[in-house]
């Protein structure tokens, strides 16, 4: 599903961006702390419901 998805997705989570070349590295962007636990639970139903 993945390789599917277009750069522009994933542009919603926290105000940051993602694409499934930075996917695994998202972790890692400061604009996600303190909220990491939901954006990975909202970014796995994203790609579930894609």
């Amino acid at each position: 599903v993945i390789a599917g998805l277009k750069p522009e997705n994933f542009k919603v989570f926290g105000g940051c961006t993602y694409d499934n070349k930075n996917y695994f590295s998202f972790r890692r962007d400061p604009c996600l702390r303190g909220q990491e636990g939901k954006t990975v639970k909202a970014m796995a139903a994203f790609i579930v419901l894609c």
